[in-house]
């Protein structure tokens, strides 16, 4: 299939071949019909794509910030790494479409193949032939409505939920402030709605067109828009008054104060920062208020991602249902989005439409993409690329599952520059992710469906890099299917899972390995050698301050179990590995603090004796460095301070410690593919990996109950690598 993707760090527009995505379980594939751009959103993103650096700064200063606390905690290598990760990516153009179902997952009813749904969402109802969409980000289409219509339905829903926010009463009289596709849509819904519109934009033609659809008055002047207000309120004053315009400057914020009655309110629609004169707002007692996009459910992933409703009788009106009343509205006449059409054009001129629209801002309403009417069901869910010749003979054929920043920034660039090591194919959810993780790292090709992976007999080993809650289903199926195993922490988030995977691992005789890899930090591995020969216990304290969630992620999410086991594993792993000896019971507390679950602090009991204390906090200075491990024992203390200084203390001498930033994660993909060049130990042994993975889980467990926990790794037979069978040069 074909998409317009933009790669950010340049502001280039590409037409690419990316494979068809696959219908995943609560969501469904459809075959766009049509797609439309919004001239402002959409052209502002390509507008930042190609600034530099410094203007793409400027217009994000709130990433900026997060940067920069980034460098406090990670150190400025690994933030670097990170950003640059996140620049020179591919990303997809278009929230608002339309089409015909061609596939449906698990889990969806009331939907059938050929049913006509419009679509929503940044993240899937792109300008691409075939999209995914969740359930609540589609709704099916009323007979009456062609897809033509049905494609504005998003920014419909975005409107709809800017009068909600407005809570307008008939006869009410409206000012809106930007007359662009999303003022038009407003005008049309007021007026809908038995208000009196006054409007404003700079373009006459588009306050022409405002009152050809109903406004009361519509001016392109401030001073007539003032007399225009006055006239239609009868000299009251508008009740309410809609920002329905991104980037205002701080003049029409004074506007808006000016036209505003006695206590009424004004509404921020569109990308605004509120620069508002505080006088005239108090003299007024004004009423601010934010509409959020498409309505209640948008940016919460357990709606949008997971499917998640909210009850009827506690939030009436969500993104899905605004969608839905949006199109019930088109298809009785009420609403006419037809003169809002300033273009249609076929999906194979979109690099040059993109381009005409950022040159000749203003030209362009609402365009519109039209798709080929094909009706074939999509059978592509991989893409085969053109890629280097593999650098030596026997090379090591690598599948990759999952593609996040995570594996881009840190672990794919290591296994690309492996002279022994031939990546062989990518899939990844989104189709333009694994296109793009194939383009950067020169996978052989891209896909989505994770079967075509398994069922390869010529790849040897899977590199699993998904969400949490899917590590341990992928891990066991690449072990059935005959793969080795590189899987990102955690291993499992589940007791069960562990033993499910223990046993499979057994009867699999191929090689597993987990992505512990501070253990092969070069800071870690020279302090442990400080206690080479040495056989008396020892005592870890490992300090972790976590710092507070930006914003919603999937990675705190309890059903990925939670930020604790999210990470945790790495630091119970240095414990283990200082004291060569896996963890045997723990012992938790957490703290009482609302609404924090993870903040806690546990005593891990390790076979030899050897104990130690993971403090994991979340609730210090955001200036706090992350990491602290301090070791004791034989007469010697050892301390890393996040990666950044090492110090060893031994009969009356001080050693440093070096390989300052570095984290291991080079050092453990080198021990995986020797692995599997050699067979032999695995890098982790498995009493470790187990039992670590293990301790993590119980320690939210004892948390939660307040008991001692005996691990139970153990009884699963592990305690010695399986015969594994070793790769054929």
């Amino acid at each position: 299939m074909r998409q317009l993707a933009q790669n950010y760090k340049d502001g280039t527009l590409s037409l690419l071949d990316a494979p068809v995505p696959r219908a995943a379980r609560g969501g469904i594939v459809v075959r766009n019909a049509f797609s439309l751009i919004s001239s402002g959103t959409e052209t502002m993103k390509v507008r930042e794509g190609g600034m530099s650096l410094i203007g793409k700064a400027k217009a994000r200063p709130d990433q900026v910030q997060q940067v920069v606390q980034t460098v406090r905690q990670l150190g400025l290598r690994a933030t670097y790494q990170k950003v640059m990760s996140r620049l020179d990516k591919l990303t997809p153009l278009g929230y608002s479409s339309s089409g015909y179902v061609c596939e449906v997952g698990e889990g969806i009813g009331g939907i059938q193949v050929g049913d006509k749904v419009a679509c929503a969402g940044a993240e899937y109802a792109n300008h691409a032939e075939y999209i995914y969409v969740p359930r609540n980000l589609f709704v099916a289409v009323p007979q009456p409505v062609p897809l033509e219509d049905a494609a504005f339905a998003t920014v419909g829903a975005i409107a709809v939920q800017g009068v909600r926010q407005a809570d307008v009463r008939l006869g009410e009289t409206v000012a809106v402030i930007g007359l662009g596709l999303l003022g038009q849509l407003l005008n049309q819904l007021l007026v809908s709605a038995g208000c009196r519109v006054v409007g404003t934009d700079l373009s006459a033609d588009r306050c022409r067109l405002a009152c050809e659809m109903g406004a009361a008055a519509a001016v392109s002047d401030s001073s007539a828009f003032l007399a225009a207000v006055d006239n239609v309120s009868r000299g009251r004053g508008a009740d309410c008054v809609l920002l329905a315009a991104g980037a205002l400057p701080p003049s029409v914020f004074a506007l808006a104060a000016q036209i505003a009655r006695d206590r009424g309110c004004v509404i921020n629609i569109g990308m605004n920062r509120l620069e508002m004169p505080w006088k005239a707002y108090y003299e007024k007692e004004l009423e601010i208020r934010y509409s959020r996009s498409y309505g209640p459910g948008r940016y919460d992933p357990r709606y949008e991602e997971q499917g998640q409703d909210y009850p009827i009788g506690y939030v009436r009106w969500t993104e899905n249902r605004n969608m839905e009343a949006f199109l019930d509205l088109v298809a009785t006449g009420r609403l006419n989005v037809r003169p809002l059409i300033t273009g249609r054009f076929p999906f194979s001129q979109a690099e040059t439409v993109y381009k005409e629209m950022v040159e000749a801002p203003g030209k362009h309403l609402a365009v519109l993409f039209q798709y080929p009417e094909s009706v074939d069901q999509p059978t592509q869910k991989s893409l085969v690329l053109k890629t280097s010749p593999i650098k030596a003979a026997g090379a090591l054929t690598i599948g990759c599952i999952g593609a996040g920043n995570y594996a881009r920034s840190m672990l794919l660039p290591i296994l690309q520059k492996e002279p022994d090591v031939k990546l062989a194919g990518v899939v990844t959810r989104a189709p333009l992710n694994a296109v793009d993780a194939a383009r950067r790292f020169g996978f052989a090709k891209a896909g989505t469906d994770p079967a075509e992976l398994l069922s390869d007999p010529s790849i040897g080993a899977l590199l699993i890099a998904t969400r949490h809650d899917s590590h341990a289903a992928y891990v066991i199926q690449a072990l059935k299917a005959g793969k080795h195993v590189f899987v990102e922490k955690p291993l499992a988030i589940r007791r069960e899972e562990i033993y499910q995977i223990a046993e499979a691992l057994q009867k699999s005789g191929r090689g597993l390995q987990v992505g512990f890899n501070r253990r092969f930090a070069p800071m870690v591995v020279g302090l442990k050698q400080q206690f080479a020969g040495t056989s008396e216990p020892i005592v870890v304290n490992y300090r972790v301050h976590a710092g507070k969630p930006a914003g919603a992620n999937w990675f705190f999410a309890q059903e990925q179990g939670g930020r604790f086991v999210g990470e945790a594993g790495h630091f119970i792993d240095v414990m283990a590995y200082l004291a060569d000896s896996p963890p045997v019971r723990v012992f938790a507390r957490r703290t009482t603090r609302v609404g924090e679950l993870d903040e806690m602090a546990a005593l891990i009991s390790f076979r030899n004796g050897s104990v130690g204390t993971l403090t994991y906090v979340t609730g210090g200075d955001a200036r706090t460095p992350k990491e602290h491990i301090e070791v004791f024992g034989s007469g010697i203390t050892g301390v890393i301070d996040n990666f950044q200084t090492g110090t060893v203390l031994r009969g009356g001498k001080t050693f440093s410690l070096k390989g300052k930033n570095d984290k291991g994660q080079a050092g453990e993909l080198k021990a995986f593919i020797q692995m599997l060049k050699r067979g032999g130990e695995p890098p982790v042994p498995y009493e470790q990996l187990f039992g670590v993975t293990e301790a993590t889980i119980a320690i939210v467990e004892s948390a939660e109950t307040g008991r001692d926990i005996a691990l139970e790794y153990e009884t699963f037979g592990l305690a010695q690598p399986p015969g594994m069978v070793q790769e054929p040069a």
